[in-house]
């Protein structure tokens, strides 16, 4: 799994990063299950900035891009790093840019904003 330090160096590594990413869209359930394995683990063992990192960087769509996949180990791989990821009392509403996680000002802002690209 990897201590924090080890997850925040693969963090910091953005042709890495990426490329676990784009092989966790793969269609290949193998290689997919096995990028999916490592982005659930960093998660699960990460400090604060490399969290931020992971979920600013699309962590959370990689998972839901699999929500109806056939491989049950993909589905509980996800379904571990999700139930990590929110019963971790460190996880704070900055952590991600994600409407559903603003705070009531930032999301009435962000409401306008949308009202206005309608």
């Amino acid at each position: 799994a990897g201590e924090p330090n080890q997850i925040a160096i693969f963090t910091s590594n953005q042709e890495v990063l990426a490329s676990t990413l784009s092989m966790a869209r793969n269609d290949v359930a193998d290689v997919a299950r096995e990028a999916i394995w490592v982005l659930s683990n960093a998660l699960a063992h990460c400090n604060e900035d490399s969290r931020k990192v992971l979920l600013n960087c699309g962590v959370l769509e990689v998972f839901k891009w699999h929500l109806n996949s056939d491989s049950e180990k993909i589905l509980c791989l996800i379904l571990e790093a999700l139930k990590n990821l929110f019963s971790d009392c460190r996880l704070s509403q900055s952590s991600i840019k994600d409407p559903l996680f603003l705070s009531d000002e930032d999301r009435r802002t962000y409401d306008k904003q949308q009202d206005i690209i309608k």
